[in-house]
């Protein structure tokens, strides 16, 4: 894995980049916090990307997209539909990508600088009509200028992933059973590119972005599969405001309880803990329960190592979450809200599968 750490971004970098090798897909997505208890994730497939989504036979390889709708309650309203290649059109100098009638648009100034995007996405039923205004912009976790965080040049695989935006205000509408709701919230979009398949590379991650008040914290703690060591990955970035305060690769993520997810069978970190430190500055966080919004079992698959005997498992959450922040004598406690995502795909877990 490369690691180094920029905040640069050209229009180019977040457009199409098609390649006919195969397995090759890329993905656009969103993720969206909302104050009254609404929350939702967007994602377009160039194709679908697994194992982090279920795999269906009649969707492989065509382009795809997703919105997924959560109640206050927890509940997730899905829509998800696949697409013939010529309604998949895309742009290879901007972030411009439509899927039949789904549309993501970004938004740059006259220097090319990100500003945020638009996104529709949906049908009548369940729908998601989003502006982005971006707050804090692109992160990007390689010194790579084709942004690339895996790269086996002998076997000509790879694998890349950002932040186009770390943190946006956003506000629109979610549309459920044809009623619509105006919300507001914050959130990020993320994009991936790659032919390299994941199983191969990682053997599971922790991932999480926190807002909480005026404090941003991004956190990623991976782990590579036996193959590669089981190096781990592991940056993590603190903003305050639209500054960063903090980064280092010192950080540490913990599942401290672990249940079994009734529908995938898996089991899934319900409680995690996290710590980072660097220089005089030391920030520990605690998330609690949360609202389970994904759960994927992935096995017997075409071209992937997964099986029923072992598995892969990918499961996300929404979730509140408690920070401290250490500065020298100085003592912060902040509260705030998450989402969480957790993969394993390797015969670490202490769990007869």
């Amino acid at each position: 894995m490369s690691s180094g750490l920029r905040f640069d971004l050209k229009q180019s970098d977040v457009g199409w980049h098609p390649d006919e090798s195969e397995g090759f897909f890329e993905l656009w997505d969103c993720y969206c916090i909302f104050e009254d208890g609404y929350n939702c994730v967007i994602g377009f497939h160039s194709r679908p990307w697994y194992p982090l989504i279920d795999y269906k036979a009649e969707e492989a390889n065509k382009p795809l997209c997703m919105v997924n709708v959560i109640t206050p309650d927890g509940t997730s309203h899905v829509f998800r539909k696949s697409f013939s290649d010529s309604s998949f059109k895309a742009s290879k100098n901007t972030l411009d990508v439509t899927l039949g009638e789904n549309r993501l648009l970004g938004k740059f100034d006259a220097n090319g600088r990100y500003q945020g995007l638009y996104v529709k996405a949906g049908d009548n039923n369940i729908a998601a009509e989003l502006d982005f205004n971006v707050k804090i912009g692109t992160l990007k976790l390689t010194d790579r200028e084709d942004n690339l965080t895996y790269f086996n040049p002998a076997a000509k695989k790879y694998f890349g992933w950002f932040l186009i935006g770390a943190k946006s205000e956003i506000e629109g509408k979610l549309t459920l059973n044809g009623k619509t709701v105006k919300v507001k919230g914050l959130g990020l979009n993320n994009y991936n590119l790659g032919n390299i398949k994941l199983p191969d590379i990682q053997s599971r991650w922790f991932f999480t972005q926190i807002y909480a008040g005026d404090y941003t914290i991004t956190c990623n703690d991976s782990t590579a599969t036996k193959r590669h060591n089981y190096s781990h990955f592991t940056p993590f970035i603190l903003w305050k405001g639209d500054s960063v305060m903090m980064n280092t690769y010192n950080c540490a993520a913990y599942g401290e309880e672990f249940t079994i997810d009734p529908i995938s069978g898996g089991p899934y970190p319900v409680i995690e803990t996290f710590k980072a430190a660097s220089g005089d500055i030391e920030v520990t966080g605690y998330l609690p329960a949360g609202a389970l919004v994904d759960n994927v079992k992935f096995a017997d698959v075409p071209g992937f190592s997964c099986t029923q005997e072992n598995p892969c498992y990918h499961y996300f959450q929404f979730s509140d979450a408690e920070v401290v922040i250490k500065k020298g004598q100085q003592v912060e406690k902040i509260k705030g809200r998450a989402f969480r995502e957790f993969f394993w795909a390797d015969k670490w877990f202490p769990y007869k599968k």
